[in-house]
């Protein structure tokens, strides 16, 4: 079976190696005693900054699906030279707005709202505005009368003295302008080695949640449960500060989470600088400065699809013992990948028929897409086609000019020609915050179909393609382009995929080692084969009556 892949952003949980490429337990690195007390936990930083702004809570950033508009680059804004000059400034970056808007909308009746007059009542303020914290008030009205996710603004460098609170963490021009550049790279440009280890926000703070094994995290002795301070000598703080105010709290956490991910990728063998603070009995902690080298896992694959740039892919599949069962009895396929790119359609069926036909009992299969941000969208049908046996819908994509049907392709023949069916035991899909794009598609139209029981966190809430544009202030409009609507007839965008049952991560069981997710969608799996009366796989799964469809 394979090894453990990234589940976050492509490439966010990879392997290296301590400085200087030596096994070091505790290498390269300064302990420091200290209190809980002294912490700051990130969940402050986002109720001060949320709570400051009086932004509406349909100001939330898109991650996952993120693209820069061709042509758009974070720059400083063109500088006025008089008060009239800066209100003419203004009220051109307001009438782009609306107008990108108005071009873009999926919806062209704007459900029923009257988007001329929303710019024609607001008009009059937009031109009292003299600097872009004052546009930004109005816009992020504007954007509110959507009712919307994936909608909002973000300052630009020269502008976040405006938006960020005398209160909040501190933010270097510096720092601002390179948390722009990581939000408009959208990882299409960015290096693929890092340090080993993958990171949650949990309870308010950003914890570690998995470690590679034999890479320089492991090596270093990190693990889960500890606390993520500093990445190259920016906090964790810091980043959210440069961000500015106007996002509410889980907008906020979600590019937080990206820009910390990319910043500690970087180039293979360069030496990466980390604080991270182990949680001890009592309350006590223990600082701990790491240098930790980066590199690239071994088992990623360089892959290209059309245009894109190329990207880093990883799967993994293995064998999981169920809670209260022998081995013999049987054990649950556990697969997961990084990202929906081309080469997963391959490694999926060879994953899944390899362990249906083979000599152990399979009791059913856990996919795992926690922090996958999604892809190709048309994979999806494809590999809901190995779990359901006829055409259903796993939802309708919506754009202003067009409506696209992701209709499931029932797998009935395998890629070198065997005949085959869908199997029809028992599937549960694990998701959290940063579950986006392809992985809500595909976790919302199976579980409204009831093939799947879902387990973990509501995902984002970013199942469609946005765009990034450069207002003539300098700051940048976020807007999405479609809709999504599921099965059911819910949306995704904005609510979020609901799991069936919620197990989050929890610092106690971080520390304790355990994946307290897992461990529950692993239960519902023997829970379920128990009451299916399990005998033989070749009885429910890719071969066997694909009546017998369970969720």
């Amino acid at each position: 079976m394979g090894g453990s892949p990234s589940a976050g952003a492509p490439a966010a949980r990879l392997r290296a190696t301590c400085a200087g490429g030596e096994h070091c337990p505790r290498g390269d690195q300064k302990m420091h005693r200290n209190r809980r007390e002294r912490q700051t936990p990130l969940h402050s930083i986002l109720q001060s900054l949320s709570a400051s702004s009086g932004a509406p809570s349909n100001s939330v950033l898109l991650l996952a699906t993120l693209a820069l508009a061709a042509g758009a680059a974070f720059a400083a804004p063109a500088a006025a030279s008089s008060s009239d000059g800066a209100s003419a400034l203004q009220m051109e970056s307001f009438e782009k707005a609306w107008s990108l808007i108005d071009q873009r909308y999926w919806d062209p009746d704007f459900g029923g709202l009257d988007w001329q007059a929303v710019r024609e009542e607001l008009r009059p303020r937009a031109a009292e505005a003299r600097t872009n914290a004052e546009l930004r008030d109005v816009l992020e009205e504007m954007i509110s009368r959507l009712g919307q996710s994936h909608f909002g603004v973000i300052p630009s460098a020269d502008s976040r003295d405006e938006s960020v609170s005398d209160d909040g963490p501190e933010c270097s021009r510096e720092l601002s302008q390179r948390v722009q550049e990581l939000i408009a790279a959208d990882g299409l440009e960015l290096q693929s080695a890092g340090p080993g280890f993958d990171f949650r926000f949990v309870e308010g703070e950003a914890l570690v949640v998995q470690v590679d094994d034999g890479g320089p995290a492991a090596q270093s002795g990190v693990a889960p449960g500890w606390g993520l301070h500093e990445v190259d000598g920016q906090s964790v703080e810091q980043i959210a500060g440069c961000l500015g105010a106007s996002l509410e709290p889980r907008a906020l956490e979600a590019l937080v989470y990206k820009v910390v991910s990319r910043l500690l990728l970087g180039d293979e063998d360069t030496t990466l600088r980390l604080r991270l603070v182990e949680p001890g009995e009592g309350g006590a902690t223990v600082d701990h400065d790491l240098a930790l080298r980066r590199t690239i896992p071994a088992d990623t694959k360089t892959v290209s699809f059309g245009n894109l740039p190329p990207m880093d892919f990883r799967f993994a599949d293995a064998l999981a013992p169920l809670p209260g069962w022998s081995d013999a009895d049987g054990r649950a396929l556990v697969l997961r990948f990084n990202v929906w790119m081309m080469p997963v359609a391959e490694a999926f069926e060879n994953a899944l028929l390899a362990a249906l036909g083979g000599e152990e009992q399979v009791a059913g299969v856990v996919l795992d897409l926690r922090g996958n941000p999604g892809g190709v969208a048309g994979l999806s049908p494809g590999l809901a086609g190995y779990f359901v046996p006829t055409a259903e819908s796993l939802g309708t994509l919506r754009y202003r000019q067009d409506t696209l049907h992701l209709r499931i392709n029932p797998r009935l023949v395998s890629r070198s020609g065997e005949r085959i069916e869908p199997y029809s035991g028992p599937l549960a899909i694990l998701i959290d915050q940063f579950s986006a794009s392809t992985s809500e598609i595909f976790a919302a139209g199976l579980q409204d179909l009831g093939r799947a029981h879902v387990v973990g966190e509501r995902s984002m809430g970013a199942a469609l393609p946005a765009v990034i544009q450069e207002l003539p202030n300098g700051d940048f409009l976020m807007h999405a382009m479609a809709d999504l609507e599921r099965p059911g007839g819910g949306r995704v965008e904005g609510e979020g995929v609901e799991p069936d049952l919620e197990v989050p991560h929890t610092r106690e069981g971080l520390r304790q080692g355990r994946d307290e997710p897992m461990e529950a969608a692993l239960r519902w799996i023997a829970e379920q084969a128990a009451a299916d009366g399990v005998e033989s796989e070749s009885d429910s799964a890719l071969g066997g009556d694909p009546e017998e469809e369970r969720g």
